[in-house]
């Protein structure tokens, strides 16, 4: 097996992120609109964002990024990875997700109603100021594992970050 390095990974999490940018968009513009549908749509935004990762990866062991960077994901074994890898692979980020949802609620209920007639600086300036002390440890947990994704991955001889020793998987080079 030829194992994916940095560059390749990076390109494909770029492609990955283009892909995700109208859904970004969308929710941007429905999280400036109004407080109910903010709340409304932010279980199913998130769960597309995470759900677009672990599906992709479940049936074809490629998201669209490593598609277009040929890259996948296998096994150690060099078999394809099944659902069991493609959550564990996903698993901090979920954990991650939930905590953020958690903490956007309680932050939206805590808005007073006229801050969304703010402009929007001026009201993500409120948001942050009325999010719980615990969402920003957690902001910084979740800085620390990408850093520590990251290092782990420059550092071992089969390119795999914490995700992939999570999984038991590998990126390697898809053949042709």
């Amino acid at each position: 097996m030829r194992y994916a390095g940095f560059w390749h990974r990076l390109g494909a999490t770029i492609v990955d992120c283009l892909v995700l940018v109208p859904l970004m968009l969308l929710s941007v513009w429905v999280f400036a609109s109004s407080r109910t549908a903010t709340l409304l749509l932010l279980v199913p935004f998130s769960v597309v964002s995470i759900g677009y990762h672990v599906v992709l990866h479940a049936r074809f062991g490629q998201t669209l990024g490593k598609m277009a960077t040929r890259v996948r994901v296998m096994r150690l074994s060099g078999e394809p990875i099944a659902w069991r890898e493609a959550w564990l692979r996903s698993s901090v980020d979920i954990v991650f997700a939930v905590v953020a949802i958690a903490s956007n609620v309680l932050t939206l209920t805590r808005l007073p109603d006229l801050a969304w007639t703010l402009p929007w600086i001026q009201m993500s300036k409120q948001l942050s100021e009325l999010q719980p002390g615990w969402a920003r440890w957690a902001e910084y947990m979740a800085q620390a594992w990408m850093w520590s994704e990251l290092v782990t991955m420059l550092l071992n001889r089969q390119k795999r970050a914490l995700h992939d020793y999570l999984a038991g998987t590998v990126v390697v080079h898809a053949q042709r």
